[in-house]
């Protein structure tokens, strides 16, 4: 199937929009077998070479075939499963809360629709089973999205993944079996694909698994197994005949939140690994930002050490997620005409009662959305016993400063205030207004 760029964006505030989704074409791609075969005939997900390392080509989303969907609605828009770089962690990492106070064994991270480091083109999280694109923020809720999104697209196969490798590890296996895999509870394929590409499908899926040093048994609490890559949440290009929503939080406790998991107690970040470095951290990533003297702008300014490129996606402002020179043209222009709707960590259930209003009125889907669970990363770093400072104490007039010039765009379009002790926002954001 040919690739073709298009680029009809869903009006913002349509009326009338039929309350049939999927539509056929999009749900003929879904569960066809050129969506699952594709990809991994393209050698996907490839091997990184380093997990961690964000300009890593084979984690580009410009590795993945592209499919080009046109509906009878009128729009078109460029599916793929982006860098195919999809690992479902285990249970053990995370405290899981659903509504319905039930657990949920599968989390798969969703990093790969977008752009990480200099590779490919950002790309939206468009789950198929409600209109609605996704760009992912991180420390803003993005474990619980992940679920939440996985929900939305497809749970019954990487359970049974999970558990197919899990009964293979009781039995003394460590793999996933190529008669599981290609055969009717996995993606299928056996004949069209290869024997080479069979097995070496089979061996990337392990590439996260890590065996435990001292007992040379698999890590289970550590170890992540790729999913096939048509089982990844799907991308898309442009979001056409879907809403985009972005995930956003508080930017003081998200700042907070990303030094006290990367930097504190941590010897490869020295000397700022303790709550004293906290200031000179915030010094030093926003003078990277602020550089007027580099026309190429801070994504591809280096960064010195122990600073690296995780820090600069994860203290992004609401104004750099949406004015990234990533995005496609078609999606650059809507995300800064600001045709997108942001759903705040802190008043999480009115924003989403509002999310679900506006997909009924506006676009007519109106089946309802499940709730974003509640989930909480374990992790496995041991933090600094001392006690943190207080927050009057860590966000010292200088800090204040820094926030309010960084994150500008925060304060005044989604409604968070410049106090940091006041948590909530007091105003709604101004993005909403768009559809009012």
């Amino acid at each position: 199937m040919a690739k073709v760029s298009v680029a009809l964006a869903f009006p913002w505030c349509l009326k009338g929009g039929s309350s049939t989704w999927p539509p056929v074409e999009l749900r003929e791609l879904m569960g066809s077998e050129e969506w699952q075969l594709r990809p991994v005939q393209a050698g996907l997900p490839r091997q990184s070479e380093n997990r961690f390392h964000l300009d890593d080509a084979c984690r580009s989303t410009s590795n993945s075939p592209q499919f080009s969907v046109c509906v009878k609605a009128g729009w078109c828009d460029d599916y793929s499963a982006g860098s195919g770089y999809c690992p479902v962690y285990p249970a053990e990492n995370v405290d899981v809360r659903l509504q319905n106070g039930s657990t949920q064994m599968v989390l798969a991270r969703s990093d790969h629709c977008m752009a990480l480091g200099g590779n490919g083109s950002h790309m939206f999280l468009c789950p198929p089973r409600a209109p609605i694109a996704i760009i992912m923020n991180p420390k803003a809720g993005s474990t619980s999205a992940a679920m939440w999104l996985q929900l939305l697209t497809s749970l019954r196969r990487p359970r049974a993944l999970v558990r197919h490798f899990r009964n293979n590890l009781a039995k003394g296996e460590l793999g996933i079996s190529e008669h599981w895999l290609f055969g009717a509870e996995g993606i299928g394929g056996r004949k069209r694909l290869r024997r080479k590409q069979r097995a070496a499908l089979q061996q990337r899926m392990l590439f996260e698994v890590l065996i435990d040093g001292s007992t040379m048994r698999v890590a289970e609490y550590a170890s992540k197994i790729l999913l096939p890559p048509g089982w990844c949440i799907p991308c898309c290009a442009h979001a056409s005949g879907r809403l985009p929503v972005v995930l956003v939080r508080n930017p003081f406790r998200r700042v907070q939140s990303w030094f006290r998991h990367k930097w504190l107690a941590n010897k490869g970040k020295e000397p700022y690994a303790t709550w004293a470095g906290f200031l000179p951290f915030l010094r030093y990533m926003w003078e990277h930002r602020s550089d007027a003297n580099d026309p190429n702008g801070f994504w591809k300014r280096v960064l010195k050490r122990p600073f690296n490129m995780l820090d600069v996606a994860h203290t992004m402002s609401f104004r750099d997620i949406l004015e990234d020179p990533r995005w496609p043209q078609e999606a650059a222009a809507r995300l800064r005409a600001r045709r997108i709707f942001p759903l705040r960590l802190e008043v999480m259930s009115s924003d989403f009662a509002e999310l679900r209003r506006i997909l009924c009125q506006r676009l007519g889907f109106c089946k309802g959305l499940p709730a974003i669970p509640h989930v909480v990363p374990r992790g496995f770093r041991a933090y600094l016993a001392a006690k943190p400072p207080s927050m009057q104490e860590l966000w010292s007039s200088e800090a204040l400063e820094i926030m309010w010039r960084m994150f500008d765009s925060d304060f005044s379009e989604l409604g968070y205030s410049r106090d940091a002790l006041v948590e909530k926002p007091i105003s709604l954001p101004t993005p909403w207004a768009t559809c009012v």
